[in-house]
């Protein structure tokens, strides 16, 4: 069988005959749409999976150096000690509860469930995670914002861009509207606020008491 592309006058066995139109065969109009759908697939949904898995796995891993030390990180005690210097306090709690948000959201961007959840939690950590480096500027090489600031960046993608096909929540048919991904990076900035309130209470405490601040 063949298919005819183009637009004109009908001609012999009701093929048009303008120059316009080009007689194609019915396979190689099919290959055709299914190559322009693997490209998408290849390219587009695997480019997201390959972002959010690699957000993910850095995510899970700046909890566990916080935490048990692993990857060359600090540990439980040294972070406490470090968060206490920056103004989060009590330090081993909010540790953890750091630590926490960072496994949880890692965790929920690798198989892509709960994502706008995860990009809020993503995007929430890494303003409070900044705080401490802004005095310090944006280069990572000056002790800087910059990994912070990459991180929240790529959470709020993500929560523009959705999970894509290769995840949980398209497996199990999660659809949202086009504005939720503005939302989920405004509740990710709200989240933020608590901490760094708190935060800024104890420093204002600490300059009263005449002691010295820690800057990372």
């Amino acid at each position: 069988s063949r298919c005819v592309v183009g637009s004109g006058g009908p001609g012999v066995a009701g093929v048009p005959t303008s120059p316009r139109y080009k007689v194609l065969p019915a396979q190689s109009a099919g290959w055709k749409v299914i190559a322009r759908f693997l490209k998408e697939v290849i390219h587009v949904e695997t480019g997201l999976l390959l972002l959010r898995v690699v957000l993910g796995v850095l995510l899970i891993g700046h909890g566990l150096q916080k935490t048990v030390g692993w990857f060359h990180g600090p540990g439980l005690r040294t972070a406490a000690s470090l968060f206490e210097n920056w103004g989060f306090r009590p330090g081993q709690p909010m540790v953890m509860l750091a630590a926490s948000c960072e496994v949880l959201a890692g965790s929920l961007l690798i198989v892509g469930l709960g994502t706008p959840l995860a990009a809020a939690i993503t995007i929430g950590t890494m303003a409070v995670a900044a705080a401490p480096s802004v005095p310090n500027g944006l280069w990572a090489a000056r002790g800087g914002f910059e990994i912070a600031l990459v991180y929240a960046v790529l959470g709020a993608v993500i929560a523009l861009t959705g999970p894509g096909s290769l995840s949980i929540d398209a497996l199990i048919g999660v659809s949202l509207p086009m504005w939720s991904g503005a939302i989920t990076i405004v509740v990710g900035v709200l989240g933020s606020a608590v901490p760094l309130w708190r935060r800024r209470l104890a420093l204002r405490h600490t300059e009263r008491a005449g002691a010295p601040l820690g800057i990372a």
